[in-house]
């Protein structure tokens, strides 16, 4: 994860502060967990397809709260 990736870097001392990470699936700064052998892999399948839906095509975020 990016977590990971930022805590690297400070141990090797390259981390540069000030910056702004943009945590999302597509660079591995979020992902899905270890999902059980007991769920289907029908359902694996479907998840795997909508997180690669997520981390391929934007999606609009709205600016307010209904």
């Amino acid at each position: 994860t990016d977590v990971y990736t930022t805590i690297k870097q400070l141990r090797n001392n390259i981390f540069k502060s000030g910056r702004t990470f943009a945590f999302n699936i597509s660079n591995g700064g979020i992902d899905i967990g270890t999902i059980s052998p007991k769920v289907s892999k029908s359902i694996v399948a479907k998840v795997q397809a909508v997180k690669h839906k997520l981390a391929t095509k934007p999606f609009p975020i709205p600016n307010t709260v209904p």
